[in-house]
């Protein structure tokens, strides 16, 4: 019987990830990497290590996924590689969730095929994509936290080079350990050097991430301490916070300025939640607090650093379907003893809501997939961009970019020394996210630029890569200038980011 449902376990696990891979593959084979995807692969294949981790600050993230990157971008693979990296991790992450996850097959069925695992994270190729496979590793490491206690702590800290939203998990996870650790030794689970060590190993994943952040909040633009004594203002972006969040997750609009209509779905969804919350936390106090804990930094971060955003909610989903694995854990071993039976209607409960809160999520992934292998969901120009340079321009062409931002898009399927940072006077093509509005057109020297090319050996001819939305800036410069532009092509597809426009440089006879 054993081996009977063993191999039915197997053949399913098989056929929902062949199904899995056959739906996202469609997608992947029409999706066009954007921006963010590109800055971190440009930064993979032109920094060295140590001007990585000094980039790391204006990246706002640690350095895990760049780390994985570089072997692959300074090998000279194609850019294609990072999807397939990000394809297999997901997929590795899903296949430990299907031969380890404590659910019914129904809710595991509702996980995969959710947003928790299609698109966003085997698609969208970012860091997101360890998230899965690490706290999959973490589970099954759970129960041996303390009698191995040094691969569990190299899970954490690994978990802590991934994402910043990722702290309040880690940092319970790693709270919990520390707090149960002298009575694992007392109990002789584990030695006390061995003990001492995996804490030390936790405690240098937290050393290593601020080192790799130090100064990130002035260094990015992007990332604005909000004012937190305002508590007015703080309630509203509290607010504003978990209504964006559950938008993204299920298009599901909890709250809207100047609307009270959403109170009639938030307060009961708001009462029924915190009632399920005080039970978890009287009978599962360890996982309920991993919740609690992920949840809190996730809000917070999102209140008063920066908002939300599909992978983030992503990435909360997972913590949340992984504290739940633990709490049904947790529950089927009460310290008490014996399970009684509200512990199992307890853990019940936490799985159907795991799975209505995945199955919610149907209605923003689906549409998002649809929209990806359609033209209109088409996101960036980049690739038919690089493959003009390369196809329709003289193999001498210089093309210099007007915009740190947008240009790692293009950078990313071309080999080096085709575009020329004006900015910084070298091949430099990922942003430090320091510009001036309007871009380079807005503010430089064409003539004084080509000079300096042309003093420097460069013959071939000259080309300006432009944003669509910094037109007027480059007809500005053209007129301010001795050298010529003259608009030779215009990229002009629906895209919804990343549309771009290539000019002739004329330079006087």
């Amino acid at each position: 019987m054993n081996t009977f449902r063993l191999r039915k376990n197997q053949w399913c696990t098989a056929v929902i990830l062949l199904c899995w891979f056959w739906m996202n593959l469609w997608v992947a084979l029409r999706y066009e990497p954007w921006r963010d995807v590109a800055q971190s692969w440009m930064i993979a294949r032109k920094l060295s290590l140590p001007e990585l981790f000094a980039q790391l600050k204006y990246e706002g993230h640690p350095c895990l996924w760049f780390l994985l990157l570089m072997p692959l971008a300074k090998l000279g693979l194609p850019y294609a590689s990072v999807i397939v990296l990000s394809f297999g991790l997901t997929l590795l992450g899903l296949w430990l969730f299907l031969r380890r996850a404590p659910f019914s097959w129904p809710v595991k069925l509702a996980v995969v095929f959710s947003a928790a695992g299609m698109y966003y994270l085997p698609v969208v190729a970012r860091s997101y994509a360890l998230v899965p496979a690490l706290l999959m590793l973490i589970y099954a490491g759970y129960p041996l936290r303390y009698s191995r206690p040094l691969p569990y702590a190299a899970l954490l800290f690994l978990l802590c080079q991934v994402h910043v939203i990722l702290c309040g998990l880690v940092g319970m996870l790693m709270l919990q350990w520390a707090l149960g650790a002298p009575r694992a030794a007392r109990r002789g689970e584990s030695g006390p050097a061995r003990l001492a060590a995996a804490l030390l190993i936790m405690l240098a994943g937290v050393a290593f991430f601020g080192w790799q952040l130090e100064g990130a909040v002035d260094a990015n633009q992007a990332v604005a301490i909000r004012d937190w004594t305002d508590l007015a203002y703080m309630r509203r972006e509290l607010c504003t916070a978990l209504g964006r969040g559950g938008w993204y997750l299920t298009t599901i609009q909890l709250y809207e300025q100047g609307n009270t209509a959403w109170l009639f779905l938030l307060l009961p969804t708001a009462v029924a939640a915190a009632a399920l919350a005080v039970v978890w936390l009287l009978r599962a106090p360890r996982s309920a607090c991993l919740m609690l804990a992920a949840f809190a930094w996730q809000t917070g971060v999102h209140t008063l650093v920066y908002s939300a955003h599909m992978q983030h909610m992503v990435t909360f989903l997972w913590a949340a379907v992984f504290c739940v694995m633990l709490a049904k854990d947790e529950l089927a071993l009460p310290p008490g003893g014996e399970t009684r039976p509200a512990d199992r209607r307890l853990a019940r409960a936490l799985a159907a809501v795991t799975a209505a809160l995945c199955l919610l999520t149907f209605a923003r992934a689906y549409p998002a997939m649809r929209d990806e292998c359609s033209d209109s969901g088409v996101t960036s120009d980049s690739a038919a961009v690089a493959e003009y340079l390369q196809t329709e321009l003289p193999k001498t062409a210089v093309v210099l970019i007007d915009n740190e931002d947008t240009a790692p898009a293009v950078a990313a399927y071309l080999p080096d020394g085709v575009l020329y940072n004006p900015f910084r006077h070298n091949g430099h093509l990922f942003s430090l996210h320091e510009e001036t509005p309007g871009g380079w057109c807005a503010t430089g020297d064409l003539d004084a630029e080509i000079a300096l090319l042309r003093a420097g050996g460069r013959s071939g001819p000259f080309y300006l890569l432009v944003d669509w939305r910094t037109e007027a800036e480059a007809l500005a410069m053209g007129d301010r200038s001795a050298v010529k532009l003259e608009l030779i092509a215009r990229f002009s597809h629906d895209s919804a980011f990343e549309r771009f426009l290539l000019y002739r440089v004329t330079e006087p006879s």
